[in-house]
């Protein structure tokens, strides 16, 4: 892998993705214990999701030499600011996870990876726009 250009941008990638999922676990999983009821069902909803995003990618990560982070919950920075600051930012982290895996997807070669890429991506999508619609109703 060394010398390989594309591998190494395969494991570069795969290393933002675990990196980016786990952001956005222990961020949902920080939000929910800060909120009450439909808003904390959501919440704890979505962390639920990046934890098994996570736990789907993590074996590419080790055998990528990728390490990963930890997925458990940190107090939540921001959460003064209101819902709007906090959920914006979920948001954003959400489509930063959807381009990094529809970049992963179309740079390798190996369809296993793909496929767990694409829906990575897809997920992300998914995620994304139950977090909009949080936003707006919670801003």
């Amino acid at each position: 892998m060394a010398g390989d250009p594309r591998q190494l941008a395969v494991a570069d990638l795969t290393a933002r993705l675990v990196a980016g999922l786990a952001r956005q676990a222990r961020t949902y999983a920080a939000a929910a214990g800060q909120a009450d009821g439909d808003l904390r069902q959501a919440l704890e909803d979505l962390g639920r999701a990046k934890q098994a995003q996570f736990a789907d990618l993590t074996p590419l990560a080790r055998t990528l030499g990728v390490s990963t982070p930890a997925t458990t919950s940190l107090p939540l920075a921001g959460a003064h600011a209101g819902w709007g600051v906090v959920l914006r930012e979920a948001f954003q982290g959400e489509r930063a996870l959807q381009v990094v895996g529809r970049e992963l997807a179309s740079l390798t070669v190996d369809r296993d990876v793909r496929a767990l890429a694409t829906g990575l991506a897809v997920a992300a999508g998914r995620d994304g726009g139950r977090v909009r619609k949080l936003y707006l109703r919670y801003s």
